[in-house]
Formats: structure tokens, sequence, C-alpha cells
């Protein structure tokens, strides 16, 4: 027959008075024991209601976002699925007829939390995925839902409990093997009220404001506002999206290097007083960095600030390149709009970056990952093609029914930008490649690459693939072609030699990607373009048929 296990256990009460009080809740009389409730996992599905008297919870009120209680005893070598609700009550006990059904049909009950929990450290910490609202006068009902499966093991963890001698119904419980308990059975009162941990957010200590991180090749600049000239400030690194948890009283434990949370990847890199901080590092490639930064006092009762957080994706270092193969979900690091995804057969072979542009979405916005590594040697290349969203892929979109595209490619030095409109776009289904020399935005720092899309007059799918920054020590294969411009720099007549009967259309830019000018049809083997009204300077003249497209620099003098 199963039974309960208790041993004898002495707590610690420990408080804190920022926004993250952390009340212990301990019945007022009772005898302290160690028991296999609230999370029972002795029997395959277990269920607990429990009710905490006002005076247990002592605190003005708050909004609860997370409960931790300690787990002893023998630690599964799994993860415990669990359900939680909760809701204040004006209940002092529960009555004799109270079923399963009753408890979850009451119409204040909220479920917050859905998910599975592990000890971390000896703590099970339970962050609410829906915080609730403590009012500070009511009585609290926290529910537990523990669907371990089947018969349960045979030496369950154990938590602190108040033996409080069946003196009330305050907690009811049911218990099943294989399958979850009769919603209609009455639950069955038991002595042991569970002793656990609220963290409630009360305004108290503000947290920081105007967060930010600027992700460099080496280094992430931190910034932040703080409260006071003289606030205390901690600042934790970590690859997950959980933030750490700082215990309130143990401000003096924490030093810069240390580990936090019981884990060994969130780490703190400050603990001072200023508003920014630079986070040194030697990532080459794709790395997820959170920050977490919190206002703290001093002492041995010191407390914590609520968080605040920020995260970056780091740079990629040296060759850059995307084509959409290994996966259909957008590269990590990228920001879009909805209506931008990875689709297969939008590629120039395969997968491929599919913008939709149609009555219900206007536009597209699109942001690379941040990389390195760009000098006087580098350039920038990708391929791109309208086509109709009616028959894709086969009708290529006509130039009078595109909208613009604006491409950028920017680093702290500056940006080079080019417009695609209906003058210099050439309806076809084949992908045509854009090539830009993008040396003069040598950086040391990040750069990144950007598309801003707008709709014309049809509907239809912008595809664009194999993005490529990338360094070469000569002249790109694609700029040695059938295309030559003289002379360079020009004054009067800029010439052209192509093959003939190639249609090309010739557009000339300033250096912003304006279009000054723009030449279609041409076919003759050589053609000369009257630059002599251009003002001085260096201008940008992309040549495109429906085969190839080559974006040139010259200067006019």
């Amino acid at each position: 027959m199963k039974k309960f296990i208790f041993i004898l256990l002495a707590l610690l009460l420990q408080t804190g008075y920022a926004q993250y009080d952390q009340k212990l809740l301990v019945p007022g009389t009772g005898t302290g024991v160690q028991n296999i409730w609230p999370m029972n996992i002795n029997w395959g599905y277990t269920r607990s209601a429990v009710i905490y008297f006002a005076a247990d919870i002592d605190h003005t009120g708050g909004e609860i976002r997370e409960i931790m209680i300690p787990m002893s005893g023998t630690i599964p070598n799994d993860s415990i699925p669990l359900k939680l609700y909760m809701m204040t009550t004006l209940m002092s006990q529960w009555g004799g007829d109270w079923s399963w059904n009753d408890v979850m049909n009451h119409a204040l009950l909220q479920e917050v939390f859905d998910g599975k929990v592990m000890p971390n450290g000896g703590w099970c910490r339970i962050r609410l995925n829906t915080p609730i609202t403590y009012n500070g006068t009511d009585n609290l009902n926290v529910v537990w839902e523990t669907n371990w499966g089947g018969t349960g093991v045979v030496d369950p963890p154990t938590y602190p409990n108040k033996d409080i001698n069946f003196t009330s119904r305050r907690n009811l419980v049911w218990v099943a093997d294989n399958a979850p308990p009769a919603g209609t059975q009455n639950g069955s009162s038991i002595e042991f009220i569970p002793s656990i941990v609220l963290n409630i957010f009360n305004p108290g200590l503000n947290s920081v404001t105007n967060l930010s991180v600027s992700p460099k090749c080496d280094r992430d600049s931190v910034k932040w506002t703080n409260n006071a000239s003289n606030d205390s400030i901690i600042v934790v690194t970590s690859p997950n999206d959980v933030a750490p948890y700082l215990f309130n009283g143990y401000v003096n434990s924490y030093d810069v290097g240390s580990t936090v949370g019981g884990t060994t990847t969130d780490t703190v890199i400050f603990k001072g007083k200023s508003s920014n901080f630079i986070a040194n590092h030697n990532y080459t490639d794709y790395v997820k960095r959170t920050y977490y930064v919190w206002h703290y006092t001093s002492g041995s009762t010191g407390v914590f600030s609520d968080y605040k957080s920020t995260t970056t994706w780091g740079a990629k270092h040296g060759l850059y390149s995307e084509d959409f193969s290994t996966s259909l979900n957008v590269p990590n690091g990228w920001s879009v709009t909805s209506n931008v995804s990875v689709l297969a057969n939008h590629g120039n072979s395969g997968n491929g970056l599919a913008v939709l542009l149609n009555t219900a979405n206007s536009f597209a916005m699109i942001w690379s990952s941040f990389f390195c590594g760009v000098d006087e040697n580098t350039y920038f290349r990708f391929k791109y093609r309208y086509v109709n969203q009616s028959d894709y892929p086969s009708t290529g979109t006509a130039p009078a029914n595109i909208g613009t595209l604006d491409i950028a490619f920017s680093t702290p030095t500056g940006a080079m930008e080019f417009r695609i409109a209906d003058t210099n776009h050439v309806q076809s289904t084949n992908f045509a490649t854009l090539t830009f020399p993008v040396g003069d935005y040598a950086s040391t720092d990040p750069g990144i690459i950007s598309f801003i899309a707008f709709r014309g007059s049809t509907n239809y799918y912008l595809d664009i693939d194999d993005i490529e920054v990338f360094t070469y020590t000569g002249v790109p294969e694609e700029y040695v072609s059938d295309i030559q411009m003289y002379p360079n720099p020009a004054e009067d007549i800029l010439t052209f030699e192509m093959e003939q009967n190639s249609n090309y259309t010739i557009s000339i830019m300033n250096m912003s990607g304006q279009l000054i000018n723009s030449f279609s049809n041409v076919n003759d083997a050589q053609f000369d373009m009257d630059v002599s009204n251009l003002q001085s300077g260096m201008y940008m003249v992309n040549i495109q048929n429906s085969k190839k497209s080559k974006t040139l620099k010259f200067i006019k003098l």
C-alpha cells in the first residue's frame, strides 16, 4: 500500500523588499515535515487543491509571477508534467462535496502554468505563463494537476509541508493510476499543506529603462538608463530566453564571472554603477546572446528590481552567404515582416526567400543578420525575380505592374543604396543577378543588408536567393564579360560595347540609388550615353536583360 513519507524539516524564511518580494507560505500552525505533495508522482495522476490564508501570505499585494518549492530525496530522471491553477478566494476550507469538476469549473480559477518542471540547484522554479494579481487581503487557492503517467514511481521526491492534523479541510487531493481521476470524484482531505515561495512583483525598486544592445564584431555595447546616478547595476549574459533568477538577500554572493540560477551558462559580466557596458567576446558565428539587467541594493538584505532584457544574434565573421537551402525557416538573426518566408521552389535551385505582395500585403521589410569583414575588396551580390502569384511560377511580372524595391548595404561608414523599379526591371521568370562593389564602406564593425519592397498594381512574388558578401582581390567574373564601359572617368560620352541584339536596359543612378536616366531596348553593339549634363562625382550604371544584370561605377569629370 502506498503511504505518505515525512521527515522533520527546519525552514529558513527569507523575504525581499523590492519589486520581486519572496514570500515563503508556511501555515501558522502545525509541524514542519517532508511530504510527497504537492507534485505527487507516487501515483500516475494526482490533483491537489490547497487554500492559503491571507495571514500566511502576509503581503500587501501585487502580481504573482513565479512559484518556487525545494525538492528533496530521489530526484526523477525526467521532468514532471504539470498544470497549475490559481484564484483568490474568501473560502477558509473546502466543503465535503467538492469534486474535481467543481474545482475546475469555478468561475474565478485561472490556468497560470502548463508545462514541465525539473529541479535546478534543489529548487523547482515555476515561472507562470499567465501571472495572477493578488489583492493582499483574500485567501489564495493553488491547484496542482500532475500527470506523470502509468503507476507513478516507487520512491518519489518530497517537498516541505506543514502537518495541520486535520484541523480544517484546506487541501483536497485526488489520485489514480493509469488514467486521470474521475472528474465527478469528491476530493479527499489530507492534513498536509505544502510550503511554497511566491515571487510577487510589487513596485519598489524600479527597473532600468531604455535598454539596448549594439552588436560589434568583437564586442557588444549594452546601454540603459538609470533611475538615479548612484544606482547599482548587475548584468547577466545568457544564451537562454528564460531569465536567470537572482535571490534577494544574496547580492554579495554574486560577483563578475560567477554563474547564477544553478546554470553553467548564465554568467555575471558586470556589477557596479554605470549606464553602459562593453561586453567583449570572441564569437565568430551567429550566437544568440541575451543580456539581463537589474538594479540592486547592497548589504545582507540586498534586493533586486525586476529585470529588463535585450537580445542580439551577434555577427557572422568572414565570407557571408545565404542560399536558404538548409531550412524552411527564416535564417537566425534575420528580421522580416509576416509576408516574407522561406519556401520550396522559390529559389534559383530549390528554397528561396519569398516575398508575397498582394492586396493584403502592400509592403515588406527584410533585414539580414549582421556580418563582419567588409574591406576595400568586398562585393555584394544577390539574385531576384518577380513572378505573378496567380499562375506561379509561369509568368514573370511586367515592369508596369511592379512596385519599388530598395536595397541597402550598410556599415557604420556609410551605405550603398539601389532601387529596382519599372524603369530598370526586365520581365522574366529567370533570376537576375545584381553585383555591387561595396569596398567604399569598409569597416571593422558589422554590416547589414536590407530590402524594402512596395506592391505595384497586381499580385506577385518577389523571390530573393543566393545572397553573398564576399571579398575578391581582382575583378569578379561577371565584371569581365562581353560588356565594356569606357572611358572611366568620363567627361561627355560614356561608351558601352556589348553583344548585339541583347535587349539591354541601361540605367544610371547616383550613389544613393536614385534613378537619373534609363534607356530601354538597347540592341546595338555600341551604345553612347551622353553624360555631359551630369554634375561631377561618382555614379552607378546598371546593365540588365532577362539573363544577367551588372552594376558598374564610373566617375564624371
